[in-house]
């Protein structure tokens, strides 16, 4: 049941809305409550502005989360990686031509994987079914994914898992089917504050991970454009809150 609530919870605490909804309640509360009300109205709004400077997006990260180095070619090739597997990152459905497509963050990913086999030689597994809060009719994303490689990159994939609603399962299912390919050692590609999770769920089932992080948040110096709140700032911080959640919940 928890499981099933898990998109919705998420899109009412790593999201705007609660702060919304802060602000709200505090300019309702000053009518009755006037000190209060406003009092429950500014907080909300500070922190708003807060979580949605690059400033804070950039510290919030760089402090709470484990920071990866991204992966050469060369140190790539050198550890003797049999697979990349590249984890999903969501679906688009309602399409005007009807065709699903991916999420700019599983395409971004995608992209990385291709290009670290291309330049390697390793092949790349896609791993992704529907998520949690999918709709019935939605396809499963390492299909979608198998599709945009085709038709986008020119590109094959060698293997694809798509029954998998989660990071947990993807490294579980994934483990699965490579093991029966005699594959024990994998390059995992995703985003770099989704790292520190992803390693820990498929060390846990078995793989020997080597880390191949991209999307990193950019380091940016303190001055007024980057005390200015903006939606990038505020989608890299609810990111950064979710997978703390996420790392806690997953370490019980």
């Amino acid at each position: 049941m928890l499981s099933e609530l898990k998109p919705y919870i998420t899109a009412i605490v790593f999201s705007p809305t609660l702060l919304l909804l802060g602000i709200a309640i505090g300019l309702w509360l000053s009518s009755k409550k006037t000190k209060l009300g406003k009092s429950v109205a500014i907080f909300s709004t500070v922190l708003l502005w807060i979580f949605s400077t690059p400033a804070f997006s950039v510290w919030l990260s760089n402090n709470l989360l484990t920071q990866y180095k991204p992966i050469t070619i060369q140190e790539l090739k050198a550890q003797g990686v049999q697979a990349i597997v590249v984890l999903g990152g969501g679906v688009e459905t309602g399409q005007p031509d009807g065709i699903q497509q991916l999420k700019p963050t599983a395409l971004d990913r995608l992209r990385h994987g291709i290009e670290l086999s291309r330049k390697t030689g390793i092949p790349v597994m896609v791993t992704g079914g529907k998520g949690w809060g999918a709709e019935t009719d939605s396809e499963n994303e390492a299909e979608i994914s198998k599709r945009v490689a085709r038709e986008a990159f020119q590109f094959d994939i060698q293997w694809t898992e798509s029954n998998s609603r989660d990071t947990q399962e993807n490294a579980f299912n994934s483990k699965q089917i490579l093991t029966q390919q005699g594959i024990g050692k994998i390059a995992l590609a995703t985003h770099s504050w989704h790292m520190p999770r992803s390693l820990k769920a498929f060390q846990k089932v078995g793989f020997e991970v080597i880390p191949a992080p991209m999307g990193f948040v950019a380091d940016k110096k303190v001055d007024l454009i980057s005390l200015l709140p903006n939606g990038a700032a505020l989608n890299s911080s609810a990111a950064t809150f979710r997978e703390l959640v996420a790392q806690t919940m997953q370490g019980q």
